[in-house]
């Protein structure tokens, strides 16, 4: 298959050479994976001589997968060659448990060699290849932000991977260039730090929401002696994986190795390989056929390859099972879809049958971090084994700690926690009466709400719902709220009396089929409570908490409410809700007015506390700007060429798309294509992905969506 390297670029019908070879690729092979992984990130990491050496062979196949449709990102290290530099500089080479000492002089040398020589000349290599290549180091675009590593006293400048910044990358491969990363990273400080380029591999692999790892090195694979002969080790799974890290059977530069495959795994990333580079196709054939020639780890057992989530009217045995468990012991107050999840990692959820989904509803609304997000899984794992719960008898430092941040991001000078939004917007019910008859004078405090709200299901706060059906087999409910037409100012105006003690709105309505306030709704509102002594509260169970792109959807609309109601996305999965109120208002809550016994409990506390930093610190507020916007050019175009999409509306990643059709009928053919979203009314899609979402994941969605439109305009579509 590899011939000298002439200039003539390859294709992805080159493969179709090899078919007659026994460990060669086979068209339908490649064809049916590169079409499953079309658009998906594949992190390549190169090291020892399959580095040094950088073969030709092994970068025009980097080249191919990319023209494949597929996403590559290399990285590499270079310790062949610093360990070279090094002695030729006059300087010994010293390692500790397999990682390199370095001090101040040494880590120079380390970055002029990679970034000036073997960054430069992979780059070269893709360029010759026909490819577009862009080097850079984990220090461009701070893409790589480090800490010493546990045994930094000892190794100087050797670091950890801390945060992946992934932007800067992710312009490169938008732009259809081949991102060649080294590992070199840098702290908060600007110090420089040495990385391992596994671990910094895996981390990438992870942050970028890759379909696979893949090792390039020296040896086959994972080896076990088995009968005095070393035998390779095909595949593992998650608990094999660490059985065999923990057993010592394997040792040397292979320790890293396994433990990148673990983490990259662990972290979302649907599988890692350790591939020898003795088979100058070897990238390839693990990559595009069923056999693969080096050790695959992955979360569970192999299962044949899936493009859709079809089940043909019946579900799985396990699905039944499920199934039949809650229609025999929970009340029937839910229409659930025939699916039941075992696990998720990032934007992806997994099927009891092994069906893998891209979550496009995040359980709606509230997995702003994803599914088992690294820093709050961590949260949650370290105050379990502290405490869980204590009760409001006493002060609970995660509950006040959550507090402070978010008035950090905020500004509002005091929260009061509780359990849900439902929750939240009794409490702010409770605010307003109060406000009305201290402040007002009002016997019979009144709220203005809007018609096509949803504000929960809790007595109070279903009294404030505008949508007659959530109410109707409930009444009477609480009285002391006046109904007028969303967005219409004039008809607010109107509604105010003697007795109103605030104007309780969603500046979107999420249940009511994603609708914007208009700006100068929201505005008048503002000025109108201001001159009459009335609240204005947001119900922001929804929005709020970087939902929209802002920490708050009111900051689009430039404009500072006295009361807020969060909830969803504040735990991202974990139950916990919050009022939100700044001067005199924060203040009328007396001992005894108002209280929870789980509400603002430590467990709670530390998971928001955990989703407001990484929301903070990982940039994911224009993260879910940007992949908002992506997310509706995508929907707009798709518009622009079926008739059955009728309008796209939102704020950041909370989108709403009006339909000619059936919305539920869409839904379930997008299901069944493996992408998860929700018709929030009959007409209308409702698309809220976690704030981490990637651009990749983005565009994979919107190819199920446009195929699903598709077949709808053409009057295809059969869904079960």
């Amino acid at each position: 298959m590899k011939t000298a390297n002439t200039g003539a670029r390859r294709s992805i019908t080159d493969l179709e050479s090899t078919a007659r070879s026994p460990v060669g690729l086979t068209l339908a092979e490649a064809l049916r994976y590169a079409t499953r992984w079309r658009g998906k990130t594949v992190v390549i990491k190169l090291g020892g001589s399959v580095l040094e050496q950088a073969s030709a062979a092994t970068l025009e196949d980097v080249v191919l997968l990319q023209r494949a449709g597929l996403k590559p990102v290399l990285v590499h290290g270079g310790g062949i060659e610093i360990s070279r530099m090094l002695d030729r500089l006059g300087h010994t080479p010293r390692f500790i448990d397999g990682l390199r000492v370095t001090d101040a002089d040494t880590m120079e040398v380390v970055e002029m060699v990679l970034t000036g020589r073997v960054n430069k000349r992979l780059v070269a290599g893709i360029e010759a290849a026909g490819g577009r290549a862009a080097g850079l180091s984990g220090k461009d675009g701070s893409l790589l932000i480090a800490r010493p590593h546990p045994s930094a006293g000892s190794l100087g400048h050797v670091g950890e991977v801390e945060r992946v910044a992934p932007e800067v990358l992710e312009a490169m491969v938008e732009g259809g260039f081949v991102p060649v990363v080294c590992s070199i990273g840098i702290d908060r400080a600007g110090t420089t730090y040495n990385l391992n380029a596994d671990d910094a591999a895996a981390a990438l692999a992870v942050t970028l929401h890759a379909e696979k790892l893949i090792l390039l090195t020296d040896v086959d694979g994972v080896l076990r002696t088995e009968g005095g002969e070393s035998r390779l080790v095909s595949e593992l799974d998650l608990p094999a994986a660490r059985a065999l890290l923990e057993s010592g059977e394997i040792a040397g530069g292979m320790i890293p190795k396994l433990r990148a495959c673990l983490a990259a795994v662990e972290g979302g990333v649907e599988s890692a390989h350790i591939v020898g580079s003795r088979d100058p196709d070897g990238l390839l054939i693990e990559l595009l056929t069923d056999r693969g020639i080096g050790t695959m780890v992955r979360s569970r057992a192999r299962r044949p390859i899936r493009t859709t989530a079809r089940y043909n009217g019946n579900p799985p045995p396990g699905i039944e099972s499920a199934i039949a468990a809650s229609e025999e012991h929970l009340f029937r107050n839910y229409e659930r879809e025939p699916v039941a999840f075992s696990h998720g990692r990032g934007t992806h959820l997994w099927g009891l049958d092994g069906t893998k989904y891209l979550d496009f509803i995040g359980g709606i609304a509230v997995s702003s971090l994803g599914h088992a997000h690294p820093s709050l899984k961590r949260a949650i794992r370290e105050q379990a084994e502290r405490y869980l719960h204590v009760s409001n008898l006493y002060h609970i430092p995660e509950q006040a700690e959550a507090a402070r941040l978010l008035k950090e991001v905020s500004g509002f000078a005091r929260a009061f926690f509780c359990n849900s939004g439902t929750e939240a917007i009794e409490a702010a019910i409770k605010l307003a009466r109060k406000w009305g008859s201290l402040r007002r004078g009002s016997v019979a405090p009144e709220i203005i709400v809007a018609e096509g709200s949803f504000h929960g299901r809790t007595l109070g706060a279903l009294a404030a719902t505008g949508v007659r059906r959530y109410r109707e087999d409930f009444e009477p409910l609480p009285p002391g709220f006046r109904f007028v037409p969303f967005n219409d100012l004039e008809a607010v105006e109107a509604a105010i009396g003697p007795d109103t003690c605030a104007i309780l709105v969603e500046p979107v309505q999420g249940e009511g089929g994603v609708i914007p306030a208009e700006r100068d709704y929201l505005t008048g509102l503002r000025e109108l409570t201001t001159q009459v002594g009335a609240l204005l509260m947001l119900d922001e169970v929804q929005t709020g908490i970087g939902r929209t792109g802002r920490w708050m959807a009111f900051e689009h609309y430039r404009i500072r409410p006295d009361v807020v109601a969060v909830a969803k996305g504040l735990g991202g999965g974990m139950p916990v809700g919050a009022l939100l109120a700044s001067g005199e208002v924060a203040e009328l809550f007396g001992p005894g007015d108002h209280g929870t016994t789980f509400g603002g409990n430590a467990l709670a506390c530390a998971a928001a506390s955990a989703v407001l930093r990484t929301i903070r610190d990982d940039g994911l507020l224009e993260r879910a700007s940007s992949m908002g916007r992506r997310l509706a050019a995508g929907i707009e175009r798709t518009a622009a060429e079926h008739p059955v999409v009728q309008d796209v509306r939102g704020l950041g990643l909370l989108l709403g798309v009006d339909l000619t059709i059936e919305a539920s009928t869409v839904s379930t053919a997008c299901r069944e294509r493996g992408l998860l979203l929700n018709a929030v009314r009959p007409d209308t899609l409702r698309l809220a992905p976690p704030l981490t979402v990637s651009a990749s994941e983005v565009d994979a969605a919107l190819l199920i969506l446009q195929e699903v439109l598709a077949e709808a305009s053409s009057g295809d579509l059969h869904a079960n």
